[in-house]
């Protein structure tokens, strides 16, 4: 297949490297302002990580969310 120039005129192409690497500066904090974030595999399992540890660290101890309305009903399974 040949891929002429004049078969590619017209076609969007993003910014070069050298332009995009200032923007790719710091994600988390463009993800957290509401930007677009795109991470490679690596980068994104560590976001995630990041992201569950602080969800881990913010819970709080009681009744799994399985158990959370049992005191809605008697021993019987009936609505107290």
């Amino acid at each position: 297949m040949d891929l002429g120039s004049d078969q590619n005129e017209g076609l969007a192409v993003g910014a070069s490297p050298n332009e995009a690497k200032p923007q790719s500066a710091d994600p988390p904090q463009r993800g957290e302002a509401g930007g677009d974030v795109v991470a490679e595999p690596r980068t994104r399992r560590k976001i995630l990580d990041s992201i569950s540890s602080a969800g881990a660290a913010k819970a709080t101890g009681g009744a799994t969310a399985a158990r959370s309305q049992d005191f809605l009903y008697g021993d019987d399974g009936l609505p107290r």
